[in-house]
């Protein structure tokens, strides 16, 4: 019956999963240090049915991997026979399984749902005269490129009386040349 069915199953910090084809109902803790002992998950069903144990309260999953707990949906219908629904609840810590934190976004567990570590920031490269600045992580860029890293002047030819003289610097980086007539 369509109408007999665990519409919202809430449990604080938790990734729950409800099956309606198999009647399940999986609870994943995202916090390693909480009591199974004492969870009290907010149940929601449709008007006129009930469920056993009631919403809100605690109940012992301490051994629901082992032993589900049963939550029993009743109603009464028309003909005034009672009509019930089983769910088999687990509820178990997470064993993260870790997305890895990148640049931007912080790590978040693949199980869960729950998010780790902090997100890294980009760890920039300055940019040369060939290159823009680059993320050594992500490998995104910004900005324009630098100047070129110029050597001193070098003279490679002195002028003279009858001929101009020329002098060049190189890059650096790149190793472009520059060169310059000096006059007669």
């Amino acid at each position: 019956n369509t109408n007999l069915k665990i519409t919202a199953f809430e449990v604080k910090d938790a990734k729950v999963t409800i099956d309606e084809e198999k009647q399940t109902i999986t609870v994943l803790m995202q916090k390693s240090d909480t009591d199974l002992k004492k969870l009290a998950p907010k149940i929601t069903v449709p008007a006129g049915v009930t469920v056993d144990p009631a919403s809100e309260k605690e109940v012992d999953f301490s051994a629901s991997d082992k032993i589900p707990v049963i939550y029993k949906l009743s109603r009464t219908a028309e003909d005034g026979k009672t009509v019930t629904r089983e769910y088999k609840v687990t509820a178990t810590i997470c064993k993260h399984d870790w997305k890895e934190a990148t640049c931007t976004e912080a790590a978040i567990c693949k199980l869960c749902g729950v998010t780790g570590a902090a997100a890294l920031g980009h760890d920039w490269k300055e940019a040369t005269c060939t290159e823009a600045a680059t993320c050594k992580r992500c490998k995104i860029t910004r900005g324009k490129l630098a100047a070129h890293t110029w050597s001193k002047w070098k003279v490679t030819a002195e002028a003279t009386h009858e001929k101009k003289g020329k002098k060049e610097r190189k890059c650096g980086i790149c190793k472009k040349k520059e060169t310059k007539t000096l006059p007669k």
